[in-house]
C-alpha cells in the first residue's frame, strides 16, 4: 500500500536514503486527495514527540467519532506531521480529507462544519492543547483549503533534510485505515 516503513529513523540514514524516504513520503501525500490543511498548537510547551503523538491519536479518534459516530469503525483520512518550532516546542500540521463527503447521514453531513469540529475535537483531547485560532498562518485563517499540494508536501517534509522525522507514520490514516 505504501513505501514508508513504520520503523524508519532518519538519523541512521545516509543522505541518499533520507532523500528517498522524503520522496516516498511526498509520493504518499500525492497519491491521496487532501482538501484541507491546518496547524494545531499546544497551550503548554510539549517537547516530547511521544506525548504529542498520543494527543494527535486522541484527536483523530475524537474527530472520527464526531463525524461518523462513536460506534463506527470509520476513521477520518488524515496525514499528521509533528514538527519543532524555532523555539523548540512541537506543533502539528494536518492534511485532511473532505470529511463531510463520507458522512452517510445527509442532514449530519450538511450540518458538519469541519473547522468548528476540528477546533472542538482538539480542545477536548488534552489539557495541553491550545485553541487553533492562535496558530493563524494565512491572513487570519488557521484552517485552509489546499491550493498547492506540491508546495505543501515540500513544506511539511522539510525537517527531513535535517534528519528529523516529522511524520507520524503510525498515525497516518488513508482509506479509513492506518497505513
Amino acid at each position: 500500500m505504501n513505501n514508508l516503513e513504520k520503523t524508519k529513523e532518519l538519523n541512521y540514514m545516509n543522505e541518499t536514503q533520507v532523500k528517498d524516504f522524503r520522496q516516498n513520503t511526498i509520493s504518499l501525500i500525492h497519491s491521496n486527495e487532501w482538501f484541507y490543511f491546518f496547524t494545531l498548537t499546544f497551550k503548554h510547551q510539549v517537547k516530547c514527540r511521544i506525548q504529542a503523538g498520543e494527543i494527535v491519536e486522541k484527536f483523530i479518534n475524537v474527530l472520527s467519532s464526531m463525524a461518523f459516530g462513536s460506534r463506527s469503525k470509520k476513521r477520518i483520512n488524515c496525514f499528521p506531521v509533528i514538527e519543532y518550532h524555532k523555539s523548540g516546542v512541537l506543533h502539528v500540521h494536518i492534511l485532511l480529507e473532505d470529511v463531510a463527503s463520507r458522512i452517510t447521514n445527509e442532514k449530519k453531513a450538511q450540518d458538519f462544519h469541519l473547522p468548528e469540529k476540528v477546533h472542538e475535537a482538539w480542545m477536548h483531547c488534552s489539557s495541553k492543547t491550545a485553541s487553533p485560532l492562535k496558530s493563524v498562518t494565512v491572513g487570519n485563517r488557521w484552517f485552509c483549503k489546499i491550493d498547492d499540494i506540491d508546495g505543501l508536501a515540500n513544506y511539511i517534509t522539510k525537517e527531513m533534510e535535517q534528519k528529523i522525522n516529522p511524520v507520524l507514520i503510525e498515525q497516518i490514516i488513508i482509506n479509513g485505515r492506518r497505513i
